[in-house]
């Protein structure tokens, strides 16, 4: 007989990105957004859960804009350290708070169980690291690179962008003490 396999939980496709459209496609990406957020609707439905990291920006514009057309899947995984000014904006989404740090969150969001999929629209260096993590899980990741900024590859990441008290941990920096 045929086995049946059941998958707990929805696939989940991450959407990455700035905190702001910048640039001279800045009008063009919000186009671009709302564009990807229909036509994953209309592909997907309900079947799928979409994925931010809880910020303001781009990712919660999509988020926003899949909530409007019905989706009903939105996951928000925020840091602690910005856990109330996220729940002062009183988004539709379900959320956690995963991480002390936005390091942390970036850490633990891309080690979720069912990504299937991480898009990038924009996006800085912290959206390139997000990219070099989900890389390093085998995550296929779809950069919208006539964007720029991280989907673009114009934002290196490396340790030395680690938010100061991150770089402080990892004994990259010294004390001031």
């Amino acid at each position: 007989g045929r086995k049946k396999i059941i998958m707990i939980g929805l696939p989940r496709f991450f959407i990455g990105g700035g905190m702001a459209y910048y640039g001279p496609t800045a009008e063009r990406d919000k186009k671009v957004v709302k564009f990807l957020a229909h036509n994953m609707f209309n592909l997907f439905g309900n079947s799928i859960e979409i994925v931010t990291g809880g910020t303001a920006g781009i990712p919660e514009e999509f988020a926003l804009e899949w909530n409007s057309i019905g989706g009903k899947h939105v996951l928000s995984v925020v840091s602690s350290e910005y856990e109330e000014e996220y729940l002062s904006r009183n988004l539709p989404f379900k959320h956690i708070i995963v991480g002390k740090s936005q390091e942390a969150r970036r850490i633990a969001v891309t080690k979720l169980e069912n990504i299937k999929c991480a898009i990038f629209i924009q996006g800085g260096k912290f959206s390139t690291h997000e990219m070099i993590l989900f890389n390093q899980n085998k995550v296929q990741i779809v950069p919208f690179v006539g964007s720029g900024g991280a989907a673009g590859g114009t934002q290196p990441y490396n340790e030395m962008n680690y938010e100061p008290e991150e770089r402080l941990k990892k004994g990259l920096i010294a004390s001031a003490d």
